[in-house]
């Protein structure tokens, strides 16, 4: 029989996994790491609505199944004059940003209240390099870590001061990975840290998804001021499924500068979230999701992250146990606030 504290503690760290940022302004990563293509199977590449947030897996099957391909929908070509969109970068020529991580947090416990927590700030500065494009015109591009760091406020000295020296030591890190010049993204890699500690190892590939999902998927039609288009895509990550519709408008451009805002909405294509880690039969189970995203981007489409941008990413979760040594009736509640900023350095 699994002790009941364990299960305390395996609950608890489904729920800070669930407040981790899928998204910077752009559509979450983890579906970009298969190779993906661009069409519109369905026509529409939006999620329908359902009061709890959460489907079954046969029905999010039906909207994208779990091995589908990115969907890109244009809805509105914008006013004329209205041209094509793709990322142009040039090889060897390094980008340099600057991504602050904020995140709050409240929660009850059977109806009970917890103390609310706000962490400190995660600040990861990133180096972006163009190395080789090939026949398809695909690029290859090398990311590193220069440096990561956690600022502490509202009397969280002591919290970070006990995470910084992990977190520093992460820095040197690479991530390597492909983007179409559509802003699609496969094949990643991400360097391995001898000896890292698992929450070091987590740190890095939610830095990695971050990193990816800043490229904003374009459509293949040519667009003008004014455009709208939809990316539909399906992630599974650490034990949870969701289906993501990301809606893009591009507010404005000048030459190759384009000033794009972005509306998230998320449904869970799972009721049932089960990690490696946890016992074979037990699980949690995901009663209830509401989430809501907006975000702001200034993309150069001759470098392949934003010069700019910002994001505010609200969740809540009600969350319950399932199987060997659960107690059903002990409901998890969380809510969630995530803000990631990017700048250029």
């Amino acid at each position: 029989m699994m002790r009941q504290a364990t299960i305390r503690r395996t609950l608890f760290s489904i729920a800070i996994m669930l407040v981790l940022p899928v998204a910077a302004c752009q559509a979450s990563p983890p579906a970009a790491l298969a190779p993906q293509v661009h069409a519109d199977p369905g026509g529409a590449a939006a999620l329908p609505s359902e009061e709890d947030g959460v489907l079954n897996a046969s029905e999010a099957n039906k909207i994208l199944p779990a091995s589908g391909k990115v969907v890109v929908k244009l809805l509105d070509a914008g006013a004329p004059p209205r041209s094509d969109l793709r990322y142009a970068p040039t090889k060897g020529q390094r980008q340099k940003l600057q991504v602050a991580l904020d995140l709050a947090r409240s929660m009850k416990k059977a109806g009970r209240s917890l103390p609310d927590a706000r962490f400190p700030t995660l600040i990861a500065q990133i180096e972006l390099e163009p190395t080789e494009q090939d026949q398809e015109g695909d690029w290859t591009v090398n990311s590193r870590l220069l440096k990561l760091t956690v600022e502490s406020k509202n009397g969280h000295e002591q919290i970070a001061a006990q995470v910084a020296p992990s977190m520093e030591a992460l820095a040197g890190q690479t991530l390597v990975y492909r983007v179409s010049s559509k802003g699609f993204v496969r094949d990643v890699k991400l360097s391995a840290l001898e000896g890292a500690e698992p929450q070091q190892r987590k740190v890095l590939e939610d830095m990695s998804e971050l990193l990816t999902s800043m490229i904003i998927r374009l459509p293949d039609e040519g667009v003008g001021v004014g455009a709208i288009w939809r990316v539909l895509s399906r992630t599974a990550s650490s034990g949870a499924d969701l289906l993501q519709s990301a809606t893009y408008t591009l507010k404005s451009r000048d030459g190759d500068t384009l000033a794009v805002e972005v509306a998230i909405e998320e449904l869970f294509a799972s009721e049932v979230i089960h990690t490696p880690a946890m016992p074979q039969d037990y699980s949690v189970l995901v009663k209830r999701y509401e989430s809501t995203a907006k975000g702001a981007s200034e993309l150069d489409l001759e470098t392949l992250a934003p010069r700019s941008g910002s994001m505010v990413h609200k969740t809540s979760h009600t969350l319950n146990e399932q199987g060997e040594g659960a107690e059903p009736g002990d409901e998890l509640s969380v809510e969630t606030e995530t803000d990631v900023r990017v700048s250029k350095l």
